[in-house]
């Protein structure tokens, strides 16, 4: 696996746009399980955690994972309040 990919501070609806650009050019060259350290994120919403979750989807149709390293209290958080614990965090 390379370097951990490290992500912006914000996931939220007013940067999801810039977001999915910024992944669909990872996606472009990703051949191999994709690890994100996610200790930078400081502020995210349903929308970011929905990039997030389209993002796994798309790595598991070419069979990679995704792994996300370091969650910050956000993501934590914003996890924790949508249930997302298992399916993003592997909790």
């Amino acid at each position: 696996m390379a370097e951990p990919l490290v992500v912006a501070a914000d996931w939220t609806i007013a940067e999801a746009a810039e977001r999915q650009q910024q992944l669909l050019k990872v996606l472009e060259a990703q051949f191999e399980d994709l690890a994100v350290d996610t200790s930078t994120i400081t502020s995210i919403d349903s929308s970011g955690l929905q990039l997030m979750l389209a993002l796994r989807a798309s790595l598991r149709e070419r069979g990679l994972s995704l792994w996300l390293l370091q969650p910050s209290e956000a993501l934590l958080s914003a996890c924790a309040t949508y249930g997302l614990q298992a399916e993003l965090l592997g909790e």
